[in-house]
């Protein structure tokens, strides 16, 4: 399974974006740039989770979106 976007959770706020997978995204993963069919489910996962770790003060949270 593939996911084509993540989800941008403001806590302060609680506004929410959807926000596609960039090529860049792609690069940091390590895996081949097919933005049509999107991000492999584990990588996805992966750059999420780094991306929550690395907050310095925790402003955001990112996950995936379900259907």
């Amino acid at each position: 399974m593939r996911q084509t976007h993540y989800l941008k959770k403001t806590l302060k706020t609680g506004d929410v974006k959807r926000i596609p997978f960039a090529a860049d995204d792609f690069q940091e993963m390590g895996v081949p740039a097919t933005l049509m069919a999107g991000m492999p489910e584990l990588e996805a996962f992966q750059l999420l989770n780094k991306r929550n770790k690395n907050q310095r003060h925790q402003r955001f949270v990112y996950t995936l979106e379900w259907a």
